[in-house]
């Protein structure tokens, strides 16, 4: 696999709102300046992200490199107490750590430069708790903690001693872009808890990498390459990738990818190898639309979204040009069996599948409006539910649970004209699935 690996040059995306993080399963030992009995310490455990900042619900979470037990803390002081007792007690200090660390293919690999964080946390509210979220269809959050330990080397009669910890939270943050085809990460590195030798000499070097078909690299940020981490201090770095997706009305031809985060962590005090570990992003689709015939709309110059993501299409009954629409779509989803689109959060719940062939989108409008008046009374539409331009279309999976009404036909295509729109901001492919969510 090509790799490429360039310095990253200095930014933190405006509006980037993105966390991606690393789950750590590290249960550490925070230490007094001489430590006694360590005493154990753990991550937080997650929450959700409020409620308001739902956009969707996330349908799959992308499997993380397993955990690397050949560093963790268990392993490295058993092989250190072996190694005593054959070849004698050895100076210096050894270092362990239990974290996510795996090998990968490599597309694109960017060594990204630490500066001072700004102070502009590009976190959205809500985001700072433990494992991954996708906000929504363009920003992933993610946060996670790594507890460093140093121990005495052992000797053949006493056992290692703790000496020293350091908590280091690591916050990645992705934002795609829908209107041009590439993606970035904002990674964010913190010691937040130090003790003993570990307050000072701990540095961590990040590196962000694409995996994945046709990704390359971009731009990044400068800085330190292997910065020391101080106690408080956080130190923020940035990578962007781009995608080369061809234009294509063929799903197939969406081009997928991912980002890693690589975090070593290295103690001048210890020979031990670096300890690295890995997180990874969600799977990211990046694709291109076909040049349109209509001069009034610009072509497509491609975009990417966390595609396992299924947003909420949202309506209001009270505001905007489409609320007679609404509300039948409210009462719609109340008459049907299956409830087409109405997220309940429970199993038996329906989303719709956006439908991009006109032709069977045509047959469910036919199938879903026969029975009502044909000519149309003057200046009404018939308007059906599940939408036409769906796989739950009259005609398909809603065959016999469907729901038509009569209604302003001004007030019916200006909500066909939002949710064109809507599929293009959400790059909404043909199959792709979402709610619809009705609003007072």
């Amino acid at each position: 696999m090509k790799e490429t690996t360039r310095r990253l040059a200095r930014g933190i995306a405006a509006g980037a709102a993105a966390i991606a993080m690393v789950t750590s399963t590290a249960t550490g030992a925070l230490a007094t300046t001489t430590p006694p009995t360590p005493s154990p310490k753990a991550p937080p455990a997650r929450t959700q992200v409020p409620e308001e900042l739902k956009a969707g619900v996330q349908k799959n979470w992308r499997p993380q490199p397993k955990p690397d037990q050949t560093q963790s803390c268990s392993t490295v002081k058993e092989r250190a107490t072996k190694a005593s007792k054959t070849a004698g007690p050895k100076a210096g200090l050894i270092s362990c750590a239990d974290f996510i660390t795996s090998p990968r293919d490599i597309k694109s690999n960017i060594a990204v430069g630490l500066d001072p964080d700004d102070g502009t946390d590009p976190l959205p509210a809500g985001c700072g708790a433990l494992g991954s979220k996708i906000v929504s269809r363009v920003v992933d959050c993610q946060t996670g903690w790594v507890v460093y330990e140093l121990w005495t080397r052992p000797k053949p009669e006493e056992p290692p001693k703790l000496v020293g910890t350091a908590t280091v939270q690591v916050d990645s943050f992705d934002q795609l872009g829908w209107k041009a085809p590439h993606f970035n990460r904002t990674v964010k590195v913190k010691m937040t808890e130090a003790t003993g030798l570990a307050t000072t000499g701990l540095t961590a070097t990040v590196n962000v990498r694409c995996s994945g078909s046709k990704c390359a690299d971009d731009y990044a940020s400068g800085g330190s390459f292997q910065q020391e981490l101080l106690l408080g201090q956080p130190w923020t770095g940035f990578a962007q990738f781009n995608s080369s997706p061809i234009a294509s009305d063929s799903k197939s031809d969406a081009l997928f990818h991912f980002m890693t985060t690589s975090i070593s962590l290295h103690h001048p005090l210890t020979d031990n190898p670096p300890y690295v570990s890995e997180h990874d992003s969600e799977s990211i689709r990046c694709d291109k639309r076909l040049p349109t015939a209509d001069p009034n709309t610009p072509n497509d110059a491609g975009g990417c979204v966390f595609h396992d993501f299924w947003p909420f299409y949202t309506l209001s009954k009270t505001t905007g040009t489409a609320t007679k629409t609404a509300a039948h779509i409210e009462r719609a989803q109340i008459a049907t069996a299956n409830h087409w689109g109405l997220y309940t959060g429970g199993a038996k719940d329906k989303a719709l599948n956006r439908l991009a062939d006109e032709t069977l989108a045509n047959k469910n409008r036919t199938e879903a409006c026969k029975a009502a008046p044909n000519p149309r009374p003057t200046g009404m539409d018939c308007d059906e539910y599940p939408f036409a331009a769906t796989y739950q279309g009259a005609a398909l999976e809603g065959y016999g649970d469907s729901h038509w009404e009569l209604i302003d036909f001004r007030d019916n295509r200006a909500e066909g004209a939002y949710r064109k729109n809507w599929y293009a901001e959400n790059r909404m492919l043909d199959g792709d699935a979402f709610w619809v969510k009705i609003v007072p």
